[in-house]
């Protein structure tokens, strides 16, 4: 005969929904959020007993418009070499936010425009911008 487990710790069925990797919006100054196309989460490693934290990457659609060449064009034009703050909002399945990184003063490392290619006519132009943040907050 068939042990019953009776121990009332036990659950058979936990309630599971995942983090989806396309449930993401990213703000900030003067670059519209639906052209950000990925978002490189920082990755954090212990160096001299302390948490240090690689860089922020953001990969972004370069629509002819709102063109966001013209717009980082515009940014080095003005000489700045910072975003004041960059919030990383991660969704949940109805919209909701479930998690939020929070960066700020995000020194430019790198501006990489995509390449062009006569022979790849699907692939779309997209800009790779890769950032220092001073400070990193992570809230749930």
């Amino acid at each position: 005969m068939a042990k019953l487990i009776e121990n009332e710790d036990v659950q058979f069925h936990k309630p599971f929904e995942p983090k989806l990797n396309d449930r993401f919006i990213v703000y900030m100054k003067d670059i519209p959020t639906h052209v950000i196309k990925a978002v490189i989460r920082p990755i954090a490693s212990v160096q001299d007993d302390k948490y240090i934290y690689s860089n922020l990457i953001l990969e972004m659609y370069d629509p002819i418009f709102p063109s966001t060449s013209e717009k980082i064009s515009e940014f080095i034009r003005a000489n700045k070499t910072e975003f004041d703050e960059i919030v990383l909002h991660i969704l949940g399945p109805i919209g909701d936010v479930v998690e939020e990184w929070r960066f700020t003063h995000c020194k430019v490392i790198s501006i990489e425009h995509s390449k062009l290619d006569w022979s790849d006519r699907s692939a779309a132009v997209t800009i790779r911008v890769t950032l220092k943040p001073e400070e990193y907050i992570h809230e749930f």
